[in-house]
């Protein structure tokens, strides 16, 4: 038990250290004062969601294979390393390349730490609470984000970089915490499977697993719609007329309110129940759209609040469900790549965001943005219900 307490515990700061963002705050007016348009800043997170695409899978194998501690140290590293090379960057190109190198590093910590944690609490016959304990980090990566838009908003107040360099300092801070980890005991060494067998196993179950097939469509979906709505917050304070301190306290405010929510994942979803929980996601982010529409105004930011629902909700509920069907052995695999389906898929429509807002006002953008969320998942919506109508409480596909 002390393992698990220790390693939980220890799970909860590294998601903090490593998502404290200091700069995501004031990121687009940042590149907009080195010359960047929107236009072009869609563009550079569609090369950072590509080099997340393409590492995903790799990198999931490598947490598998070898050490997910091992991993989410790398990440760290990478992370620091890439909004380093932003902060001293005055050019597109260069640009990107800080964008690739954080890509790389957020990938390889994405499934590894949810795996950590489902396997010390496994170790210890508490996988019940997985979910409830996902929250709880995701909330956790929230207060860091809530926590870091404040200064990250005052250090803008000042200069512009100054919230890039806070990062990195975070960063380093978060490889420390990765080092203290502990791996609990999953298989020998004779019997893990060898890293071209996962990636085999982990592709295998997600084609096989009509469960795991679904929820990698809806959570792809819904991961490029949430990103949507991130990257179009920043527009919509600055034509609101926010000073750049008020961009940090309005983020901070709305991830405090998503970290509430998030370590309350666990209740919510076992009062609402599955089918309700996928139901009312998708219609609350869209709702948030056509609501913040209306007008581009400072009390219409209240209006995002709804969209911080699914935000909230989205790994813990969506990593909980996942896990019931997948093995140990490729749990970190199998969450890179429905990590990577969602990336693919902002990488596919970010840049047409950019577009958008560039070219045409920025309330018919986002009541397009909220018509093509209920275009997309109200077929993925009852696809799953007559799925479940024709074959019933049908058990899942083992590999």
């Amino acid at each position: 038990m002390r393992t698990l307490v220790s390693n939980v515990r220890k799970i909860y700061l590294f998601r903090f250290a490593k998502f404290s963002y200091f700069h995501v705050p004031i990121i687009i007016i940042f590149y907009g004062s080195r010359g960047v348009g929107f236009a072009e800043a869609m563009v550079l997170q569609a090369v950072y969601y590509a080099a997340k695409v393409a590492s995903e899978a790799p990198t999931g194998a490598v947490a598998d294979r070898i050490s997910r501690k091992f991993s989410l140290f790398l990440a760290a590293l990478a992370s620091g390393a890439g909004y380093l090379v932003i902060f001293l960057s005055h050019n597109f190109w260069a640009f990107a390349a800080g964008e690739v190198i954080a890509g790389i590093g957020i990938s390889l910590a994405s499934g590894a730490d949810s795996a950590l944690a489902y396997d010390t609490l496994q170790a210890e016959g508490e996988e019940k609470r997985y979910a409830s304990v996902e929250g709880m980090a995701y909330g956790a990566r929230l207060l860091a984000f809530a926590f870091s838009g404040i200064f990250g908003g005052l250090l803008a107040e000042f200069d512009l970089a100054w919230p890039f360099a806070a990062t990195v300092a975070a960063c380093a801070v978060a490889a420390g915490v990765a080092l203290t980890l502990r791996e609990p005991q999953r298989v020998t060494e004779e019997l893990r499977p060898r890293y071209f067998e996962i990636l085999k196993q982990s592709l295998k179950l997600l084609v096989k697993n009509r469960e795991i097939s679904w929820l990698t469509i809806y959570s792809a979906g819904l991961f490029a719609g949430i990103r949507l709505a991130f990257w179009v917050y920043q527009p919509f304070m600055e034509g609101a007329g926010f000073p750049y301190f008020a961009f940090g306290l309005t983020f901070a405010g709305l991830n405090l309110f998503s970290a509430v929510v998030s370590t309350r994942a666990g209740p919510i979803e076992r009062f609402f129940g599955e089918k309700k929980t996928l139901v009312f996601m998708p219609i609350l982010l869209a709702v948030g759209f056509f609501l913040m529409s209306i007008r581009v105004a400072p009390w219409a930011v209240a209006f995002i609040l709804f969209q911080q629902v699914p935000y909230a909700l989205f790994e813990p509920v969506l990593k909980a469900y996942s896990n019931r069907h997948i093995g140990s052995e490729i749990r970190a695999t199998v969450l890179s790549f429905q990590s990577m389906a969602g990336n693919l898929t902002f990488v596919a429509v970010g840049p047409l965001l950019g577009l958008a807002v560039d070219y045409l006002p920025l309330n018919h953008a986002l009541v397009i943005m909220g018509a093509v969320v209920l275009v997309f998942f109200g077929p993925v919506l009852v696809t799953k219900a007559v799925k479940r109508g024709n074959r019933g409480r049908r058990r899942r596909v083992d590999v």
